[in-house]
């Protein structure tokens, strides 16, 4: 890291730059990172005219800078009555651990009383106590409110993604969910994964939506799809950028490069998606994302006796197709399908634990406590869009 250093003389310490020393005496010197390819730096100059034609122009070349420092180093000694050269032994970021070559040359060539002494900061080796937070009354009085309240409504729902957290830290559960300490949201121009995944669901969302809307019907026939793959999959992925930056429908998008690949990689993806979906058809939207949030009540046995919680979540799909109810997970990462039984979804040790299927799961409790009357079987499924254009079909089903 390069920082600007300031520093006042007359308070004792002068902090300054290798450069910045120049024809300035000192009785006691420090010097810190006496590496090599630090002090003297080794990059090169960033130019694009090639080292050859610089020196037979007599244009600037590293050599210079390597004698700037040299003599600034040299000269820093003139007067120096103590001088304390710094440097580490251990590699890091590309950096070797080796000594700068001005201290070898003084080792050689003077006769200098140079003492060399290791300092190392001793590691503590004892296994940190485990952090037990106490459910003193303030916190129960906090976890009351996933409880069912006498009106019948809870003030606070358990979703699939707190209880993942619950399951894999306790600790992280109660800094996030009772504490209410939440991480500092960023908007990041960098596509990253979790960035990808918004695209893709804002993106199929749009998709299925706008069908709705301009059909007036949410039944989808293989002959709708011809349409949808033509014309519909840009301007979805398009809404879906605005959405996850906030930009305004009427603000122009000027997308940066990276950002066009990604639009051209989602657009490839959702295409495929509706292939998938056309080999299928015809099947019935029930539900999608934005337009539906499901909730159930579950009971559960406490040390004041049954009490009665709530669950919530956001299914990204719900449709049936051929007499059976489909709730659809859309994924862009590598999340894997198979577990070996039903606890072990649950269990904190498992290293593992399949959370995916944990997810949808849930779903399908959500799900048939809202429509109790529903007859119909249910299948969760995930839609691992990595494997879409390598298998016939992404939808994996647990029976």
């Amino acid at each position: 890291m390069k920082l600007p250093f300031e520093g006042e003389p007359l308070q004792g310490l002068q902090i300054m730059g290798v450069l910045e020393s120049r024809n300035l005496d000192f009785r006691r010197v420090i010097i810190c990172t006496m590496n090599e390819a630090s002090f003297p730096p080794s990059s090169g100059l960033n130019s694009m005219i090639p080292f050859n034609l610089r020196r037979a122009f007599g244009l600037p070349v590293q050599e210079q800078n390597d004698a700037i420092y040299a003599y600034t180093f040299y000269r820093l000694l003139h007067s120096a009555e103590e001088v304390h050269m710094i440097y580490t032994t251990a590699s890091d970021q590309g950096k070797s651990g080796e000594k700068s070559r001005y201290i070898q040359q003084m080792m050689v060539e003077m006769d200098l009383d140079m003492k060399e002494e290791v300092i190392f900061v001793p590691i503590d080796q004892k296994s940190p106590g485990e952090i037990t937070i106490e459910k003193v009354p303030e916190i129960l009085q906090i976890l009351e409110r996933y409880t069912i309240q006498q009106d019948g409504t809870p003030s606070v729902s358990f979703s699939p993604s707190a209880l993942n957290v619950y399951l894999d830290c306790r600790l992280k559960f109660y800094l996030k969910y009772i504490a209410g300490i939440k991480e500092k949201e960023e908007v990041t121009e960098e596509i990253d994964a979790g960035v990808f995944g918004n695209l893709v669901h804002y993106s199929m969302e749009n998709l299925y939506l706008g069908f709705i809307e301009r059909k007036k019907r949410n039944v989808l026939e293989p002959g709708d799809f011809k349409e949808l793959k033509a014309n519909w999959v840009f301007p979805a992925i398009e809404k879906a950028i605005r959405t996850n930056y906030h930009l305004e429908d009427a603000a122009e998008t000027k997308l940066n490069g990276q950002m066009a690949i990604a639009r051209d990689v989602l657009q490839k993806y959702i295409t495929r998606v509706l292939e998938i979906d056309e080999e299928s058809a015809p099947f019935r939207l029930i539900s999608l994302e934005k337009g539906k949030e499901y909730g159930a009540n579950l009971k559960i046995n406490t040390s004041e006796g049954v009490r009665e919680i709530a669950l919530k979540g956001i299914i990204d799909r719900v449709d049936e197709l051929n007499g059976v109810i489909r709730l659809i997970d859309y994924k862009s990462g590598g999340d894997k399908k198979e577990f070996k039984d039903i606890p072990s979804l649950f269990d904190r040790d498992n290293k593992n634990r399949n959370k995916a299927a944990m997810q949808t799961m849930f779903y399908g409790l959500i799900y048939q406590f809202e429509h109790s009357e529903n007859t119909a079987p249910l299948k969760p499924a995930i839609y691992n869009l990595k494997e879409v254009f390598f298998r016939k079909t992404s939808i994996r089903i647990y029976n």
